[in-house]
């Protein structure tokens, strides 16, 4: 197998545009919005749970699109990538001190498919599409 890095994912802390923002340490009162149960060793779980260790849980998805969505109807706290949190209207990030971890997104294919044109130009693509 190759394996190539596609991209560093950046991750942001969003909370509902105009509501008080928690201090680094505390977060007592606040509500956060995690992913499942299935997903909880992700690294940011752990973060925002390190940095706000008096929040509590309120509602749990595997979509980060459904976090987004509600952490802009005010259900709480989420941990969600910039290219999704930034643009979306409602919230706005929240500076805890430290940014969240990064998450690296990789592509893999056998090596025999390497000189491939076709496979070639299509992750050059991607890379290309990305970085930009």
């Amino acid at each position: 197998m190759i394996s190539r890095r596609l991209l560093r994912m950046d991750y942001g802390v969003y909370i509902r545009a105009g509501q008080p923002h928690p201090m680094p340490g505390n977060g007592a009162g606040c509500a956060m919005v995690l992913m499942d149960t299935a997903f909880g060793g992700m690294p940011d779980v752990a973060w925002i749970q390190r940095m706000l260790p008096k929040a509590h849980v309120v509602l749990r998805s595997n979509n980060r699109e459904v976090q987004a969505r509600l952490c802009a109807l005010g259900a709480g706290i989420a941990v969600l990538p910039r290219p999704l949190g930034d643009p979306t209207e409602g919230i706005e990030r929240v500076d805890l001190g430290e940014p969240p971890p990064t998450r690296d997104t990789w592509i893999g294919y056998h090596r025999d498919m390497r000189r491939m044109r076709r496979l070639r130009a299509l992750v050059d693509l991607v890379i290309e599409r990305l970085a930009n």
